[in-house]
């Protein structure tokens, strides 16, 4: 019995076998669909995304598939079709094995098909935006093939430029190794235990809820600030490469061992350095507001109080006057004491909708650093930012107006024509890079400060925690600038 059970498996094993041996040979050749430009490639990568994660009940796509990618005639649909969607059944069971209503799936499914349908309507203009932020021109490239390491980050050859397109498909090709090697899932779990820590810290939410409250502190053309010119430096690449060979732990990545850069052991001792001081920080006791009065006699400003040195700097660096600097006006928000944006006060007086019932001439905040109004609703930005509130009106600056044709609600300065505007200016022939001018002026003065400065000897700083940072302090008794400082100063 068990001899025959034998031969029904061998001969249903072997029928099988037989029908493909006698079948024509098993074409491999793709047919892939006619491809559009490198913006439509991407809407329909998006697009399939958000369809898969509107529309999970539809497992093939077919309801959304014609919005995501044109037909055989070139054209896209404008609707989701419904049709192709599964018959919505009573009680079926959700994500949570849980029963589900029928009027609830309806809901969800309305909502999912007008996600859809929205992107469908903005469907040219992305695909536009696309193709102008990822142009078909030609790029400079590297000789990435060369066998000698050192030689990659060299024009190959055959030429320094190539198409971008080529090279956007050739770096995501060779990105799937870092998918194969565990990099990119690593770098992805680390992303998410940063936000569940985020998650599980209410002293980290409210963090950044302090920080969200600060929308529109800075205009949106200026918001990037550094980024912008430093990304644009022609030189980025030189100055990069030159840095991490004076800081890197491994400046030398080709030297087959690992080979610390001349400023790694002084950078490493800046951040244990910061390390502790940020570690063992403990607020300042939040001065009283500075008040100034006019001496009858005299006719000088007498102060309530001394200046800190944080007002003293913000004093004289943000004095404003039309001759300091020049060109057209840049603002940026004025902060009161506090850190946030000041409020023009209107007759001495906090003005509505602000609230100030401590009477210090501060508009009040809550505990996310959010201004008090008197009818509960969110202040205006300073300055225009998505999703922040907006004003009454603008000014041509975007600045907040208490009405159309009104003052600005907060105060501001006017970088462009500030003391440190003219002082950039004037610093600048002081800064020249180009040797055969010999006008380096201030990197002169930089190379001279370690004689001035005097010698160095080992120093400790102990912190409350218990830490000790141990560095090579200048000698205050045999320092040239201290002496001449002393001098100064009697």
């Amino acid at each position: 019995m068990s001899s025959r059970a034998s031969v029904r498996r061998v001969v249903g094993l072997a029928i099988p076998v037989f029908v493909v041996a006698c079948s024509d040979t098993f074409d491999t050749t793709r047919n892939p669909p006619p491809r559009g430009t490198l913006g439509a490639e991407f809407f329909g990568v998006i697009c399939d995304r958000l369809g898969a994660q509107s529309l999970h009940e539809d497992l093939m796509g077919a309801s959304y598939h014609d919005v995501c990618h044109p037909r055989s005639d070139g054209t896209y649909a404008d609707q989701v079709d419904t049709s192709q969607l599964p018959p919505i059944v009573d009680g079926q069971l959700g994500a949570n094995q849980q029963p589900v209503s029928a009027m609830q799936q309806q809901t969800d499914r309305s909502y999912g098909v007008a996600r859809v349908n929205t992107l469908a309507q903005h469907r040219s203009e992305l695909i536009g935006a696309f193709d102008a932020m990822l142009p078909d021109t030609q790029v400079a490239i590297k000789d990435l093939a060369n066998p000698d390491p050192t030689q990659t980050c060299s024009a190959p050859a055959s030429g320094g430029e190539g198409s971008y397109h080529t090279e956007l498909a050739g770096l995501l090709e060779r990105m799937t190794t870092l998918y194969d090697d565990g990099t990119i899932p690593q770098q992805t779990e680390a992303i998410a235990r940063v936000v569940n820590a985020f998650k599980a810290s209410p002293e980290a939410q409210k963090a950044w809820a302090v920080y969200d409250a600060r929308a529109g502190y800075r205009p949106i053309d200026i918001n990037l600030g550094a980024v912008r010119p430093t990304i644009a430096y022609s030189g980025l690449r030189q100055f990069t490469n030159t840095s991490l060979a004076l800081l890197s732990v491994d400046s030398q990545p080709y030297a087959g061992s690992l080979v610390p850069g001349p400023a790694y052991p002084q950078l490493s001792q800046l951040v244990a350095t910061a390390h502790a001081e940020l570690l063992n920080s403990t607020p300042d006791a939040t001065p009283p507001a500075l008040a100034s009065t006019t001496d009858a006699i005299t006719k000088r400003t007498v102060l309530s109080r001394p200046r800190t040195d944080l007002e003293f700097l913000q004093t004289l660096f943000y004095a404003q006057d039309p001759a300091f600097g020049g060109g057209q006006s840049r603002y940026i928000v004025q902060r009161d004491p506090r850190g946030y944006v000041s409020v023009n006060l209107v007759g001495g007086q906090v003005p509505a909708p602000f609230e100030d019932h401590d009477g210090d001439g501060l508009a009040d905040v809550d505990g996310n650093g959010a201004f008090l109004t008197t009818d509960g609703s969110a202040a205006p930005s300073p300055f225009f930012a998505v999703g922040a509130p907006d004003a009454k009106a603008r000014d041509m600056a975007s600045r907040a107006l208490s009405a159309p044709g009104g003052q600005p609600l907060y105060g501001s300065i006017d970088t462009s024509h500030t003391y440190t505007a003219t002082l950039v200016h004037n610093l600048q022939p002081l800064v020249d890079p180009n040797p055969a001018d010999n006008h380096e002026t201030m990197m002169d003065m930089l190379s001279g400060a370690q004689v001035v400065l005097g010698t160095r000897k080992p120093n400790v700083q102990n912190y409350t925690d218990g830490e000790a940072v141990h560095y090579s302090a200048y000698d205050t008794s045999n320092s040239p600038m201290l002496d001449l400082l002393y001098a100064f100063g009697n």
